[in-house]
Formats: structure tokens, C-alpha cells, sequence
């Protein structure tokens, strides 16, 4: 079985918009309908993981902390509601 690692094409692909690199991290704006400025910032790797953090226009973090792939992030994004672009015909780990 092949191990997928969270990756930039996989945050362009539900409709994240990368914008700079800040602080050693990627950071990417959610550019889908209904979206309410969130930005991620996605950072390095540790075991097979990727840190992300998830941030409000105001500054709030809704999440801190690992996802493995692109399937544990649209999990996360659906429990804080954010709204993200369906890619429900490409395949997932």
C-alpha cells in the first residue's frame, strides 16, 4: 500500500490558494464558495505527518497540530466548518 503525505497539491486542489511563505511555513487562503477568509499554514514534516494550522481573518486558530493526508484534512475542515472545493472524483489515500 502506498503512503500518501499531505501535500501543496492537495490544498490547491479543494480550493486553497497558496499566497507566501511566512515564518518557514506555506500559507494558503481558502479561495471556495461560502469561504470566510480562513488561511492554513503548512509547515514541515515528522513521521509521515504534516504540520498545519488553520487561522480566522481575526486572528483565531481553529486547529494546531499533524494530519497524514488529504483525507484526515477535509475530515477537519468539514468538524470546523469550513467550506472547501468537492474533489470527490480524484482518488484518496
Amino acid at each position: 500500500m502506498k503512503k500518501f503525505i499531505l501535500n501543496r497539491e492537495d490544498l490547491e486542489s479543494i480550493g486553497f490558494v497558496y499566497i507566501k511563505k511566512e515564518g518557514g511555513k506555506y500559507v494558503f487562503i481558502n479561495e471556495s464558495k461560502n469561504n470566510r477568509d480562513e488561511k492554513i499554514y503548512f509547515g514541515e514534516f515528522f513521521d509521515n505527518r504534516r504540520y498545519i494550522a488553520i487561522e480566522n481573518n481575526c486572528g483565531q486558530f481553529y486547529f494546531m497540530g499533524w494530519l497524514k493526508n488529504k483525507k484526515e484534512l477535509k475530515k477537519l475542515l468539514n468538524q470546523v466548518l469550513i467550506s472547501f472545493s468537492d474533489d470527490s472524483n480524484e482518488a484518496e489515500a
